[in-house]
Parts: structure tokens; sequence; C-alpha cells
């Protein structure tokens, strides 16, 4: 049977075409787009007597790009608040914050914002700080990545020499 024999069909879940290569009778490539969730992907031979069979396939991308956003200049004792945000992915990730290379657990909010094509991830951190630190160092990561996605932001204190003694991390 030749490769002409065979007919591929790609779809994304509304219906629309989507563009692919044949490599081999029994081999495509399909380059989809990050807006797509799932592709319909059928093949069949020409005469055969088999029904068709359609095989969906969910389509994973990690995120690329993370953001933080807050002051770069904190108060020591006083509440500040961090975001830590992801460009599109699917499925949504989870963001994890770490301050002085210390994982941080409590005072994290997470938020996803999704829609039909991806979800954007989100993670709020509140920070107090206390001691005789002139700088405090904030990593978001995102978790199951190692080291492949994070962003760090370098915070410093005002009147770091107020306080006495070292700095201790306050969460809630």
């Amino acid at each position: 049977m030749a490769a002409e024999d065979i007919m591929w069909t790609v779809t994304s879940y509304s219906g629309a075409e989507v563009p692919f290569l044949i490599v081999n009778r029994t081999a495509i490539v399909v380059s989809a787009l990050k807006m797509y969730k799932s592709l319909n992907i059928n093949c069949v031979s020409q005469g055969s007597k088999v029904e068709e069979a359609l095989t969906s396939v969910m389509i994973e991308y990690n995120p690329t790009r993370l953001e933080i956003d807050g002051p770069d200049e904190i108060t020591l004792g006083g509440e500040d608040v961090f975001n830590c945000s992801t460009d599109p992915s699917f499925p949504s990730v989870n963001l994890r914050w770490k301050v002085n290379g210390i994982l941080v657990e409590e005072g994290v909010e997470r938020y996803i914002h999704e829609d039909e094509h991806a979800a954007i991830s989100t993670s709020a951190f509140r920070l107090t700080m206390r001691g005789s630190a002139s700088h405090v160092t904030l990593v978001c990561f995102v978790e199951g990545m190692s080291r492949e996605l994070e962003k760090q932001k370098l915070v410093q204190l005002k009147d770091p020499l107020q306080m006495q003694g070292s700095f201790h991390v306050f969460q809630g």
C-alpha cells in the first residue's frame, strides 16, 4: 500500500483544520499552536473496511515567562505584597516562593485565570520583614520545573539599622 493510500486529518476541538506534515505511512508531525487544548487526529486507509477511528490528543505546554510585581524597597515591620504570574500555559502550574533561599509555605495565595485556550497562574505573597538585613531576595518558581523557570527580585530594606539582631520572616 502506498503512502498516499493513507488519509490523515487533524482538527482542533472546534473543528478547524490544523496543518501537519506526513513523515511516513505511520507518522505525522503537527505543530500545534498554544491556543489548542486538544486535537482530533484521524488516520484511515483508503478502501479499508475498518470504520474511521478518531483519537483525541491533549496538548500540554509549560509557561515560558514569569514576572514578579511588588515594591523595590520595603520598610522593616511593614507588610508588603508581591505578585508572581506566568504567561499562558496548559494546564495551569503551581507557583512557589523562596525568601533568602527558604521555601515559604504560609502567606501565599494562588489564583488561576482560565479560558478555553489556556491558563495564567498567579501567586500573591504577603511579606513582613524584621531584623537587621539590608536586603531580601525573593524567588518565584514553577513547581516541578527544576530551575528551568524562576524569577528573582532583590528588595532593599529601609532603615535596616533601626532594629538589632538577625532577620526573621513573618508570614501570614
